[in-house]
């Protein structure tokens, strides 16, 4: 009847309305889309298409794993592409929470990058810190904490004061080491975000206030 029909209508306007993960995702990576589409060799339009939720997953992943077996054949010794494809597929997984597929793209995208780049260059740190919250995201918080540090040091030793990534590392940090307990270590990362963000943000800027909201929730935690 027409009631049960805007029932029905109701709930899909709302699974359409819903951002998908895939863009929390790329956020938290601090990647826009057109940055996304440039590493991952997949073209804009899809990535929007998909987040817009006009495709569906599967149709992401055909074009992502059809971009995949492109760039393998024309490759040659150089797989930087084929990395970021990889790590372009662990985030697609990521959003379907298929965890572990995530974990196996993301590392073959670390390995490629340290083969290609060497160990401490920013690619790797990206990477790491995707395996880093992937870990923490399955409660391995140890696994977590050794995935970040090795993205913080890159991104520390680099001197990347220019971006958010720093910060991004700082607060990745923070938050694990809140969920391990480790309450002071937790605060004094999440300071060393705030400051960073507070230099390079406007004062009303959500990412500033975001980092605000968890050192204030670690004061209230009793």
């Amino acid at each position: 009847d027409i009631r049960r029909f805007l029932e029905y209508a109701e709930r899909l306007c709302a699974v359409k309305s819903k951002e998908t993960k895939l863009k929390t995702i790329r956020e938290n990576r601090g990647l826009s889309q057109s940055q996304l589409a440039e590493c991952s060799g997949v073209s804009l339009r899809s990535i929007q298409m998909y987040e817009q939720r006009v495709n569906d997953i599967d149709k992401a992943l055909e074009y992502a794993f059809k971009a995949l077996e492109n760039c393998e054949k024309f490759s040659g010794d150089d797989n930087s592409r084929i990395a970021y494809i990889n790590n372009y597929i662990g985030m697609l997984y990521e959003d379907m929470d298929v965890l572990i597929e995530a974990e196996d793209h993301y590392s073959l995208a670390l390995d490629m990058w340290r083969y290609n780049v060497g160990d401490n260059h920013v690619f790797v740190a990206e990477a790491s810190k995707n395996l880093g919250l992937l870990w923490r995201k399955m409660k391995d918080y140890v696994k977590a904490e050794k995935y970040l540090l090795d993205a913080f040091n890159i991104l520390h030793t680099s001197n990347i004061s220019g971006d958010d990534n720093l910060a991004l590392a700082y607060s990745a940090l923070g938050k694990n080491y809140a969920l391990m307990g480790d309450y002071i270590r937790a605060e004094e990362y999440y300071q060393k975000s705030l400051k960073i963000r507070q230099e390079l943000l406007e004062p009303n800027d959500e990412r500033i206030k975001l980092v605000e909201k968890r050192i204030e929730e670690l004061k209230n935690r009793n």
